[in-house]
């Protein structure tokens, strides 16, 4: 499952939900709306609001670089966070959340960043070993991605997070965008 909280938008959800469809079976829900296809899910995007409660296994939470404000969720032990640490907001959940988290961002800080980045062609770096989420650890990587598109770097930074920590680094590396 991933959970996103990204503010007032639903931008990220939606390039999620599109380029995590291309590798699996893929259910979107939030507040006021939900997709469902007819086979049985791999991954459910749900848009979270504030206080929503989360009782899934092996649960993602994507806080986008929108955000504005603190969100208040409660997530399951074993959760891992997706974020920038360059929004105030996201940093403050993190820091109050004890959960394990991949800094996703541009400095070379961040666990996870963009190396190089051109409208066709990028190369995300996994800087540091993470745990997946079965516990299994995922070591440092350079994954060269190409292009058909422009895309926004923190949508493909996301992507790839999900993806690394879904043990799906094979699927990434082959993935057509």
């Amino acid at each position: 499952m991933v959970v996103l909280e990204e503010g007032r938008n639903d931008r990220l959800t939606q390039g999620l939900a599109e380029l995590l469809g291309r590798l699996a079976t893929v259910a979107v829900a939030g507040q006021k709306f939900c997709v469902v296809p007819e086979q049985p899910p791999a991954v459910l995007l749900y848009h979270a609001g504030d206080g929503c409660v989360v009782r899934a296994p092996r649960t993602v939470a994507v806080l986008g670089p929108d955000l504005d404000h603190c969100p208040t969720l409660e997530l399951p032990a074993g959760t891992r966070v997706l974020l920038s640490t360059q929004n105030p907001h996201a940093a403050d959940f993190a820091g109050r959340s004890g959960l394990p988290l991949l800094d996703c961002g541009l400095s070379l800080r961040d666990t996870l960043t963009l190396s190089s980045h051109t409208r066709l062609e990028s190369v995300i770096t996994l800087q540091r070993s993470v745990e997946d989420l079965w516990g299994r650890g995922v070591d440092p990587v350079d994954l060269p991605l190409t292009l058909d598109r422009e895309l926004p770097s923190h949508l493909l930074l996301y992507f790839a997070g999900i993806c690394l920590l879904a043990g799906w680094t094979d699927r990434l590396t082959d993935f057509k965008f």
